[in-house]
């Protein structure tokens, strides 16, 4: 048998281990928020990152990723649906709101 990879939870690509009050730790101890950090800095080269991650996995690591991305993408999607809607109504009273005093004469 061949050696065997480490998958791609163990590699921190995809959320893993409990929750805590302040953040989710992963396998690794680490929080997720100190491994969000190199996304947030000015000088984050998002194509340079991509390469570093893919160099070391396979195609079907990769295969999975991509597969990952895509749901994430979905969930997001349907996530900013219901953020929308949930607001819609709030939207509609303070147009109206707002058309009430624009008629309202200002003395």
């Amino acid at each position: 048998m061949g050696s065997l990879k480490p998958s791609m939870r163990s590699r921190g690509l995809a959320p893993s281990g409990p929750a805590i009050a302040n953040g989710t730790v992963h396998g690794d101890g680490a929080l997720l928020s100190d491994k969000l950090k190199v996304f947030k800095g000015d000088n984050f080269d998002a194509d340079g990152y991509v390469q570093l991650k893919c160099q070391s996995m396979n195609e079907k690591e990769i295969r999975q990723l991509c597969t990952h991305l895509l749901e994430l993408k979905k969930a997001s999607a349907e996530e900013m649906r219901k953020s929308v809607y949930a607001n819609y109504s709030h939207l509609s009273v303070l147009q109206k709101k707002y058309q009430i005093l624009r008629r309202t004469p200002f003395n």
